[in-house]
């Protein structure tokens, strides 16, 4: 039995993209430990989830990027101790967090090194679309480490022709293309629609659905401006939190408290079909038109939700600017907006309320069956 060592900076409550993997090569007969960072010290040390076997690092530390800077080598210095003194054959190291173990790892302990990129992390250091030093220095090491690593993951390549993805982004900066593995961030669809019933009540306005933690802010404010002429016609339901969770029930509470908005904590992945099921559409929008111009990682992604609320069948509003609006149009699975504003979203609204589409199509290609045979294949073209 090979033995696969995942290395992540979250604390896997699980993260679905990391779950589905390792759940995938567990199947498959590999032996999978995870090693992640609990900075809230609020989880078991060791568990066993379905197979995986998880060890979490504690190091104590809030979220953003201060707390990274002075938090995030304290981590490394644990995990690369604990990473030396682990038995495995391959090393994946989930996002650029991690990367710096991987590659010394590969270096000291000449192990298998998958490098899984979900996202371009050079972009969250650029600002107003000015590209600063950190930035550029983020963006050097990403393709070294990309070109050195045995096997490149990424999440996205092109869905048509002429807007690209990860795989391209890449394959521009040299990377060979046999090199480069894409893995969908897409449903397990047996499990996703063979879900435990919560037997939620759908209340009987049209409910706009946000799946997934509250990072942003102006994309919330935008939608609460293009509903609040009509409160008796819709509802607005939030599940799950994040970083400006608080922030956005602030407002709320200080302009918008007399529309019908509520927000469901973080929920059991397993338990999430549930939620979508009470939504009529899901809301996919982050930034405006404008402020994409220069993010690399927003053109080049396509949200989760994106695949999961098409799988059930139902319907999203989502940009034009990335790939999720060429998936929305390929399928007819909802609504591409050009721009962030009250009347694009007025308008997405009364289209997406009468749009009608069948989910087979999309379950029998986007699931997670066939990104799983991709990854079990890669693993053991290196296992001789």
């Amino acid at each position: 039995m090979k033995k696969v060592l995942m290395l992540l900076s979250n604390p896997f409550k699980p993260d679905p993209r990391v779950y589905k993997e390792a759940k995938s090569l567990v199947k498959a007969g590999f032996h999978v430990k995870i090693l992640c960072w609990d900075r809230t010290l609020d989880y078991p040390e060791k568990e066993i989830i379905d197979g995986i076997n998880v060890e979490r690092i504690r190091v104590k530390s809030g979220y953003g990027f201060k707390n990274m800077i002075f938090n995030l080598p304290f981590f490394w210095a644990k995990l690369l101790f604990r990473t030396l003194f682990t038995d495995f054959d391959f090393i994946h190291t989930h996002d650029f967090d991690t990367v710096i173990i991987g590659f010394l790892i590969k270096i000291l302990k000449r192990k298998i090194w998958f490098y899984d990129s979900h996202d371009l992390y050079f972009t969250f250091f650029i600002k107003n679309c000015k590209e600063n030093m950190t930035a550029k220095i983020m963006l050097k090491l990403d393709i070294y480490f990309a070109k050195v690593c045995d096997k490149l993951l990424v999440a996205t390549q092109t869905i048509v022709t002429g807007r690209e993805g990860q795989k391209e982004f890449y394959i521009n900066y040299d990377i060979k293309e046999e090199k480069i593995q894409v893995l969908w961030n897409v449903p397990e669809i047996r499990e996703f629609l063979n879900y435990k019933k919560l037997n939620l009540k759908k209340s009987s306005k049209f409910t706009i659905g946000f799946i997934g933690g509250q990072r942003t802010v102006e994309n919330f404010l935008i939608l609460f401006e293009s509903v609040k002429d009509q409160k008796n016609k819709y509802k607005i339901l939030f599940v799950g939190e994040g970083k400006d969770s608080l922030l956005i029930k602030r407002i709320i509470e200080e302009k918008y408290n007399y529309l019908d908005i509520e927000f469901i904590k973080n929920v059991d992945y397993k338990l999430i079909p549930n939620y979508y099921m009470i939504c009529d559409c899901i809301f996919c929008v982050y930034k405006s038109k404008k402020e994409t111009v220069c993010d690399q990682n927003e053109k080049k992604a396509i949200q989760t939700k994106v695949f999961e609320s098409a799988a059930l069948g139902i319907p999203s509003i989502v940009p034009e600017y990335n790939l999720s609006g060429d998936f929305v149009r390929k399928y007819g699975c909802g609504v591409v907006i050009t721009e962030l504003k009250p009347s694009e979203i007025k308008f997405a609204l009364e289209r997406v309320i009468n749009s009608n589409f069948s989910p087979n199509e999309i379950r029998s290609q986007w699931n997670w069956e066939n990104e799983s045979h991709k990854l079990v294949d890669t693993y053991r073209s290196y296992d001789g």
